[in-house]
């Protein structure tokens, strides 16, 4: 028998909503796989299963004897203990944000020939990917570099109807009516479809999902970051550069990954509040 267990918006039936399955986790499906039944003691395995292209199930003996344990979360993903005296939440240090929804990218995020022709003060530094990216601080060079590989490095920052009657915008807004841009639904919804939400550059850019660790990159620059990656506000920018090595360090990613959400194929994502939960040390709280 197999039971699809979720706990999300998907309740499982029988279950009361103030139940939580696997408390400490952030939990996307389970499948329990019950049965035959036997006269003997069954082993218990927990695993993971993978849906490349074989399905693989990955899975350990556990053990059985004593008391059960008050989560079963543990046996499927590696949660971070309790909080400790040594650790705070990157809460205290500020906030962690999404980039910039544009609700179409290849519009917005502007290559250097693009942006050539249009108004200064109507672009602002940005990053479209961070895979584009290398190395760990987004400066003036670095961002160079992505405008001499082709990159989108430029935000189109537009108010309103004022700021498309130059020429060489109005081109670029009709060219964008043309493509459909106008009729996405985060367009759609805008009173103008052309101005996107107010954006702060954040001190520290960070990755939202991966395999194989999670970056984090200072940016001094001040570059806006699409809504593939997620930003940390500080409330003391002179603890970001210090903070961004520990972050990309082998203890720093053990304290992200523990509070990150798992999907199949050893995919791991973490939402902002995910983010906001990570134990740091202690040593970059603000002095009270």
């Amino acid at each position: 028998m197999d039971v699809g267990v979720r706990q999300a918006t998907n309740r499982t039936p029988g279950v009361p909503p103030d139940v939580e399955i696997f408390p400490g986790t952030r939990v996307n499906a389970v499948v329990a796989t019950i049965g035959p039944t036997t006269t003997t003691e069954a082993a218990l395995s927990a695993g993971h299963i993978s849906t490349g292209q074989h399905l693989t199930i990955k899975a350990k003996p556990i053990d059985r004897h004593g008391d059960p344990p008050s989560s079963f979360g543990p046996l499927f993903w590696p949660t971070q203990g309790g909080d400790h005296a040594d650790t705070v939440a990157l809460s205290t240090l500020g906030r962690v944000r999404r980039g910039v929804a544009t609700g179409a990218n290849h519009f917005f995020f502007l290559t250097d020939d693009e942006a050539k022709s249009i108004p200064n003060r109507l672009l602002r530094p940005g990053i479209r990917r961070l895979r584009e990216l290398d190395g760990e601080v987004l400066d003036q060079s670095a961002h160079d570099t992505l405008g001499q590989s082709g990159r989108r490095r430029w935000l189109l920052t537009l108010s309103g109807p004022k700021d498309i009657k130059a020429k060489a915008v109005r081109s670029l807004v009709d060219s964008g009516e043309a493509e459909g841009y106008h009729d996405r639904y985060l367009t759609r919804i805008r009173k103008h479809w052309y101005v996107v939400e107010p954006a702060d550059a954040p001190h520290i850019i960070v990755s939202l999902m991966s395999k194989d660790g999670f970056r984090s990159v200072l940016n001094p620059l001040g570059a806006i970051p699409s809504n593939s990656m997620y930003g940390i506000h500080l409330d003391d920018p002179s603890v970001a550069a210090e903070l961004c090595t520990w972050l990309n360090s082998t203890a720093g990613q053990k304290a992200i990954q523990s509070r990150a959400r798992h999907y199949s194929d050893g995919l791991l994502k973490l939402e902002p509040r995910d983010y906001m939960a990570v134990q740091i040390p202690a040593a970059f709280r603000p002095a009270k």
